[in-house]
C-alpha cells in the first residue's frame, strides 16, 4: 500500500484519503494496513461475501458505517430487492428503479448513507468494447435522479465524507417493492439481446 500511494503521489496525486480491497477481499490486517498508511477510510467490506472481512465479523456485522482503531469503514450497502434476497447497490447488479427506491427507503430508516459501487468495465458488453446501453442508461438515469433530488440526496466522494452517525446493531435494511426488482429482470433480459 505505500509502495502505491507513493507512485500516485509521484504521478500527482498526493490527496489519496480511502482504500478499497479488490472483489472486496480485506480482512482484519488489511484495515490495519490502511490505518498504518494514513488513510481515513476503507470500503473493503461487504457482508455479501462471506470472505469479505472474515476475521472482523466477530466484532458484529457491517451492514453499515462505523469505526475500528480510528478507520472510517464505508462497507457496500446491502438492502432486499423485491423477493426479500439480499443485494448489494452496484450499478451492473441492480436496476435503476431499485437503487433509487433503495435510497429512499435508507433515507426514510436515517441510514447514515448510502453507498454505491460501479466500475468502469460495466458500462460495456462483456468481452467487447461496445457500450452497454442498459447500464450505461441505468447509470445515467441514476445520476438523473440523484442530481434532481441533491437536496434531500447529497453525493460526496470519500474525500469529502460527512461525519456518520452509528446506526443501532438491530437496525433494519432498506428494501424495495417487487415491480422494481421486475424490472431489474427486464433489463436483464434485454441486455443479453445482440445489438
Amino acid at each position: 500500500m505505500r509502495r502505491g500511494l507513493a507512485l500516485l503521489a509521484e504521478a500527482g496525486n498526493r490527496e489519496i484519503t480511502a482504500f478499497r480491497a479488490g472483489s472486496f477481499a480485506a480482512n482484519a490486517d488489511t484495515l490495519t494496513a490502511v490505518k498504518a498508511c494514513g488513510l481515513d477510510v476503507d470500503s473493503s467490506l461487504n457482508m455479501l461475501y462471506p470472505y469479505s472481512g472474515e476475521d472482523v465479523r466477530a466484532e458484529g456485522d457491517f451492514y453499515f458505517p462505523r469505526e475500528r482503531d480510528g478507520l472510517k469503514l464505508l462497507p457496500m450497502t446491502v438492502f432486499r430487492d423485491g423477493w426479500g434476497s439480499l443485494r448489494h447497490a452496484q450499478i451492473g447488479a441492480c436496476g435503476v428503479a431499485e437503487l433509487c427506491h433503495a435510497i429512499e427507503n435508507s433515507a426514510d430508516r436515517n441510514h447514515p448513507c448510502f453507498t454505491i459501487l460501479s466500475h468502469n468495465f460495466e458500462m460495456l458488453r462483456a468481452g467487447a468494447s461496445q457500450p452497454d446501453r442498459v447500464v450505461a442508461g441505468r447509470f445515467e438515469r441514476l445520476c438523473r435522479f440523484l442530481g434532481e433530488n441533491r437536496d434531500s440526496f447529497p453525493t460526496a466522494g470519500l474525500r469529502s465524507m460527512p461525519p456518520l452517525h452509528d446506526m443501532p446493531r438491530d437496525a433494519s435494511l432498506a428494501d424495495v417493492g417487487r415491480l422494481a426488482t421486475l424490472r431489474r429482470f427486464a433489463g436483464q433480459a434485454a441486455r443479453r439481446l445482440p445489438f
